[in-house]
């Protein structure tokens, strides 16, 4: 049998011909036997034969695939319409302030020479990791990692915020009405008389936003006794008096 290989009117391949060439006229595969191979297997023998022998035009199989032009190597690694792989993810860091967790903000972060704007959601904390989807090299994702700086008036435990209450000697033992700040602004605090260092008092919803949630964390407040120094002589001696006065048992 010969076969032919010819092309159409405009220089493109007359692909009835190469299904003829390879298929023969009935559509089976060449060099199969009846129809229980058109499977994985019959198909793997077509091209098979079609790579290990020419016909006797003298055309092997990669030789009509380029042209067609395509590259009948890449066919036979199974690359052709293969999808490229997706970019790989970048990421960047942004240090922001307590305050700024606390009120959210903006950001400017440096991606490949690219400056980009980012807003952080008010309540976000050291390693929380915002994610923006597509601006990354490559058209990939771009994760934003947020480090909040450490603050010399509060810790932080979450939403919870921790902070020291300095009292006077007058205000712990008598008593009194004390301004706290919070980072929602000053609230007033009363003081119980007898008030002992380190105890702690609780202001509700005065700690950090929720991130993404609905709701804040509170405040918890330590009291730290602050005595009198360089006392004069007369004024040891009332406090000497004073002492002598006050029936306390021993503490330890």
């Amino acid at each position: 049998m010969r076969y032919e290989y010819r092309t159409s009117a405009d220089g493109g391949s007359d692909f009835s011909d190469f299904f003829r060439v390879f298929f023969g006229a009935d559509g089976e595969p060449v060099g199969t036997t009846g129809r229980a191979g058109r499977g994985g297997g019959s198909a793997g023998a077509a091209r098979a034969a079609g790579r290990g022998r020419r016909a006797e035009g003298g055309a092997s199989f990669e030789d009509i695939l380029a042209g067609m032009g395509i590259d009948g190597a890449a066919v036979g690694r199974g690359t052709v319409g293969a999808t490229a792989p997706a970019p790989a993810a970048a990421e960047a860091t942004a240090e922001i302030s307590l305050d700024e967790a606390f009120q959210g903000t903006t950001r400017l972060v440096e991606v490949e020479g690219k400056r980009l704007e980012i807003s952080i959601p008010k309540g976000a904390d050291t390693g929380t990791r915002i994610r923006l989807s597509g601006r990354g090299p490559g058209g990939g994702d771009l994760f934003v990692k947020v480090r909040v700086a450490p603050d010399r008036r509060f810790t932080r435990r979450g939403s919870d915020l921790d902070r020291e209450l300095p009292l006077t000697l007058e205000e712990a033992l008598l008593g009194a009405d004390v301004p706290v700040t919070t980072l929602k602004g000053r609230v007033v605090l009363t003081i119980p008389a007898g008030t002992q260092p380190g105890r702690t008092f609780r202001l509700t919803g005065q700690g950090m936003p929720r991130f993404r949630a609905d709701g804040s964390g509170d405040l918890y407040v330590r009291a730290r006794l602050v005595l009198p120094t360089d006392l004069s002589d007369e004024t040891r001696a009332a406090a000497q008096a004073f002492l002598d006065l006050v029936e306390q048992p021993d503490p330890r």
